[in-house]
């Protein structure tokens, strides 16, 4: 496996914060702070508060797996090294059915806010979704450094729009519409919390195409470093200006979007330009996931446990077989036409068990890798990893267990799902065991390649020395 191909680094620093935040900040920000205000009150920015405290556990998890296994398909080969090969399987397997779920909600969002511009869409919302897809995977084939420039253009024209609403907010919010602040109570918060949450989720992207970043050791947790306080930055703007702009029994009507709040202090014709902004948000997260998730399928056809025939590379560098996959699979979700609430509750379901998986690594790292732990530019302390990598195990497992209540249709599908991967990976072992080949040792092999080259450095140091 010496020769097998890995994706080589690309991208500075600036630009894998600006892929990260395109990615996070997708269209729910221009839509859920409405109707989540109405579940809460004026005091919504609190629920996106504490879903940021959830991110931060995913962050610190993300920053020691990202230093410690700087490649493409990092969080995969973690844990496959780490835990078991078949829970790095099913890491993957998750980031697959993130793709079915997740992007096919955000494709038909993306429709919806093309519709005015474009009203012929409306009889054809599943052919537009599939043309934004497939529009994305162009961009993906064009190699990374373009669908990071695409992801930066879009990413400062909606970050200019949040920023300026955000900010007009505030100074046209009315005192009396925070109080009280909490009508409904603080439980209704906590409960809130939780679909806040799917603003937030993707932060562990930056570890799956850690390979393609420069110096990855020490730029992955930089990134997060960055990316975090940006992110929650503008959240909390924007969560308190909209119902400081328009009363939170108003927006529990669910017809008065981010549009709806700028119309109050800004002129009409500003309207387009904040729907325009809107498709741009949407549009990074659909670039975003392609971009990331089809990383960790080409790892794993690296490895053999998919086909070879998605471990392909095309003639700018990028994987050009996954993200070909990735597209069948996101048009095949599109399909099922769910709601965006259906499609999301599934999507959070399937980030929480990688989030599981995170942080049981970062607590066994030291042991089951202690190579991969020294050359790490990032490293927890003993009691650290114990508070950060616990705390994200029960944080995550309670967002499972109440996303299976929320939504036991999709709980059921989800399970199914679930049962289908781990069948695929038992058909693969015996399969590749046919050839005399075992998937435990593929994977050993595949993450010490990844501790290879500072030791070598290292070592080569001490000789010149």
């Amino acid at each position: 496996m010496s020769g097998a191909p890995e994706l080589k680094g690309r991208i500075s620093l600036a630009e894998a914060v600006f892929a990260l935040v395109g990615y996070i900040i997708g269209g729910s920000i221009f839509i859920l702070p409405g109707a989540l205000a109405g579940r809460v009150g004026p005091g919504v920015f609190l629920a996106y508060l504490l879903a940021a405290v959830v991110a931060l556990f995913i962050c610190v998890a993300s920053a020691q797996i990202g230093s410690a296994f700087p490649m493409s398909g990092g969080t995969y080969v973690a844990v496959s090294s780490v835990i078991s090969p078949f829970w790095g399987f099913m890491v993957v397997w998750m980031g697959v059915l993130v793709i079915f779920t997740s992007t096919s909600a955000l494709a038909y969002g993306l429709v919806d806010y093309l519709i005015p511009w474009i009203p012929a869409l409306a009889d054809h919302r599943y052919l537009g979704a599939v043309a934004g897809i497939v529009t994305f995977t162009g961009v993906n084939l064009l190699g990374i450094r373009t669908a990071v420039w695409v992801q930066i253009v879009m990413v400062i024209v909606f970050m200019a729009v949040l920023l300026l609403v955000g900010v007009g907010g505030l100074f046209h919010a009315r005192a009396e519409n925070f109080s009280p602040l909490f009508p409904l109570g603080v439980m209704a918060v906590l409960q809130t919390a939780i679909p806040a949450f799917y603003s937030y989720s993707g932060f562990s992207a930056i570890v799956t195409f850690g390979g393609e970043i420069v110096n990855p050791r020490k730029n992955i947790p930089r990134v997060l470093v960055i990316s975090l306080p940006l992110i929650a930055a503008t959240y909390t703007l924007v969560t308190v200006s909209m119902p400081g702009v328009v009363n939170w029994q108003d927006l529990a009507s669910g017809n008065a979007t981010l549009s709806r709040v700028a119309l109050v202090f800004l002129p009409a014709s500003v309207g387009v330009f904040i729907a325009f902004a809107a498709i741009c948000a949407i549009a990074t997260s659909i670039n975003g996931l392609l971009l990331s998730k089809s990383r960790d399928v080409f790892s794993l056809a690296v490895d053999r446990v998919f086909p070879k025939a998605l471990a392909d590379m095309g003639p700018f560098g990028e994987p050009r077989g996954a993200l070909l996959a990735m597209c069948g699979v996101a048009i095949i979700g599109v399909s099922m036409q769910r709601s965006f609430v259906e499609y999301a509750s599934m999507s959070v379901l399937c980030v929480m068990v990688i989030h599981i998986l995170q942080g049981v690594a970062i607590l066994l790292l030291p042991s089951r890798m202690p190579g991969h732990f020294a050359a790490a530019e990032y490293k927890l302390g003993d009691t650290a990893r114990r508070f950060w990598g616990v705390g994200l195990v029960v944080l995550a497992s309670v967002f499972i267990l109440s996303g299976l209540v929320g939504d036991r249709v999709g709980g059921i599908v989800y399970l199914i799902a679930c049962g289908i991967g781990a069948i695929w990976y038992v058909v693969r072992k015996w399969m590749l065991a046919k050839q005399g080949l075992s998937i435990e040792h593929l994977l050993r092999e595949h993450a010490a390649r990844v501790v290879k080259a500072p030791v070598t450095a290292a070592a080569a140091s001490g000789e010149r020395a």
